[in-house]
């Protein structure tokens, strides 16, 4: 009770509200009923529960799921579901319509880096933990993440202009208005998924490919990337759905149950 608004906001790596009471991790610590119900009004916790979906709908994600409160009544409900599966692949908790297919998007960042690293990519030209950690998550933009970006760009022997992911602002709102400030225009470098396009074209110069057209479905930085999830999944991508993300790389839909 004596964390202030701000310490709960930044420190709290999870909420979940059961039957019990609010539950918070804290740096790793499951505390239970850390939060007064005070403090949990002021920052409008929302209540979480989970159902099956209902009988007959095993492959459709849950009408039930989260629900947001404002003003004491109920502003918005969110589907969803979860699965939690072992190393074996045994599926441990879950709740929803797990079978049904998910683009898992940004989530699998790191799984989409691993042919980088496997294929000797990353050691061939010197990346650092650093810049592993930039390829595999989503950045703010901010001037440390496009130096690390560039730095990645440059040990592959690639140039900006290579990039396929597309501009957009930096995330992080003083990059931003700094570079609003400074009349800059917003460049692909600042994409929140700059560091993967990086490792990827580094991908692409280590098999000797073609950079161009990188992002496409048929490249061979592609093909590697999806014989690498399809390992990791269990199942063979080229009979999942696919899309484009956001970014411009294809995204593959699959369950939630998968391995």
């Amino acid at each position: 009770d004596g964390l202030g608004h701000d310490q709960v906001l930044l420190r709290a790596k999870a909420r979940w509200a059961t039957q019990s009471g609010p539950m918070l991790v804290i740096d790793g610590e499951l505390q239970e009923n850390a939060i007064s119900p005070e403090v949990k009004e002021r920052l409008r916790i929302p209540k979480l529960t989970l159902t099956s979906p209902p009988q007959g709908e095993s492959g459709a994600v849950s009408e039930a799921g989260e629900y947001a409160m404002r003003g004491g009544i109920v502003e918005s409900r969110h589907r969803g579901a979860f699965a939690v599966v072992d190393q074996s692949g045994k599926v441990v908790q879950s709740a929803g319509g797990i079978d049904a297919a998910v683009f898992p998007r940004s989530a699998i960042k790191a799984f989409q880096c691993l042919p980088v690293i496997e294929s000797g990519a990353a050691d061939r030209f010197g990346f650092t933990d650093e810049e592993i950690a930039l390829a595999c998550s989503s950045h703010n933009g901010e001037a440390d993440h496009v130096r690390v970006a560039r730095s990645m760009l440059a040990k592959a022997g690639n140039g900006e202009d290579l990039y396929e992911c597309g501009a957009h602002w930096p995330n992080e709102i003083h990059a931003h208005h700094a570079a609003a400030r400074a009349a800059e225009d917003p460049l692909q470098i600042h994409n929140n998924c700059s560091g993967k396009h990086a490792a990827m074209l580094a991908l692409a110069r280590h098999l000797a490919a073609d950079p161009h057209g990188y992002v496409n479905r048929d490249h061979p930085v592609q093909r590697a990337i999806a014989r690498t999830m399809g390992d990791i999944c269990g199942c063979d991508l080229d009979q999942q759905p696919c899309g484009v993300d956001g970014c411009s790389v294809p995204t593959w839909a699959n369950a939630s149950s998968s391995r």
